[in-house]
C-alpha cells in the first residue's frame, strides 16, 4: 500500500480559506441580528442587507488591488 502526501495548499488558498472560516460565522450573524431588529414588514427586504454590504466591500477591495496591480506592470512612458 503506498502512501502519498498531499501538496501543502499554497499561501493564497490558506488566505481564502481563512477569510471564509472568519466572514461566513460573521455574515450569519449579521444576518440573524438585523432580521431580528428590523420592524415586521421590513424584515424581509433588510435582512440580507449585509449580504449586500459584504458584497460591495469586496468587490471595491477587487478593483482597488486589479487598479494597484495594473500600475505596477504598466510601463512608464518617458
Amino acid at each position: 500500500m503506498e502512501v502519498v502526501f498531499e501538496r501543502p495548499l499554497s499561501i493564497e488558498s490558506q488566505a481564502k480559506s481563512l477569510f471564509v472560516a472568519i466572514a461566513a460565522p460573521v455574515l450569519g450573524w449579521s444576518v440573524d441580528l438585523v432580521g431580528a431588529q428590523a420592524a415586521a414588514p421590513l424584515e424581509s427586504v433588510v435582512r440580507f442587507l449585509p449580504i449586500a454590504v459584504l458584497g460591495i466591500v469586496v468587490c471595491g477591495l477587487m478593483v482597488a488591488a486589479g487598479r494597484i496591480r495594473n500600475k505596477a506592470f504598466s510601463p512608464k512612458a518617458g
